[in-house]
């Protein structure tokens, strides 16, 4: 029985890569990167290869059995001594055997199923991996958003101060302004940590550090994933 599948190239290179920062990453860099890192898929592929072996296992029950064997004995008399030998060789091939046959349609389902499954956790690497990316420039926009919230009220943070300074206005704008510029400091410290776990969850699923990933645009490629299959022969 021979497996030859993509997957096992790539689960071969996936042992020789290491964890690299990589300045940015399109989405179908992090989806092949995905492809050899991810521990769900590895776990999957697993399965669908233990799966797909159900059929020659099954399959071994149709096939001929040749059986060998032999003996040798010495005897001895009073005028002679003499050796017997012997060997038997039998072969046998099951005509109709209906336990084996439904033996390998049952293994045929289940090697099926194990294709399935194994393309229904391809579906959801995509999807996942999808969504890690667009997570983080939701984090990235929303970051971007605070900064420059927390810029405008600064500036007006200033204005307050130095309309202060001259009497024009109460104490209390002061300290309105002040809690406002607070709040924008906050708002724009979340953004950063929630930016932050984005790009470790992409870390978690492709196996590579990003420190950006490249922004969508209406020029955007329109890439076919790889997509692999168990085979067997």
């Amino acid at each position: 029985m021979k497996m030859v599948t993509n997957l096992c190239r790539l689960t071969l290179l996936a042992g020789c890569i290491q964890a690299a920062t990589v300045q940015a990453g399109s989405l179908a860099d992090i989806y092949q990167q995905a492809l050899q890192h991810d521990p769900q898929l590895k776990a999957s592929a697993s399965s669908a290869l233990a799966g797909a072996e159900a059929i020659p296992q099954a399959e071994a029950g149709l096939r001929p059995t040749i059986s060998l064997s032999a003996n040798a004995s010495r005897n001895e008399t009073e005028t002679r001594d003499f050796n017997n030998s012997g060997y038997t060789v039998s072969l046998s091939q099951p005509i109709y055997d209906s336990a084996a046959w439904h033996g390998v349609k049952r293994g045929e389902a289940l090697s099926r199923t194990a294709q399935l499954q194994y393309d229904q956790a391809q579906q959801n690497l995509i999807i996942r991996s999808v969504e890690s990316y667009l997570n983080v420039l939701r984090a990235k926009n929303t970051l971007e958003t605070t900064q420059a919230e927390e810029r405008a009220i600064k500036r007006r943070l200033d204005q307050v101060n130095a309309q202060f300074d001259v009497g024009l206005i109460p104490v209390t704008d002061v300290h309105e302004a002040q809690a406002s510029y607070d709040n924008a400091k906050v708002a724009r410290i979340l953004a950063e940590g929630e930016l932050d776990n984005s790009f470790e969850a992409i870390e978690r699923l492709s196996g590579q550090s990003y420190s950006d990933v490249d922004t969508l645009s209406a020029k955007y490629p329109i890439e076919n994933l790889n997509r692999t299959t168990l085979t067997h022969g």
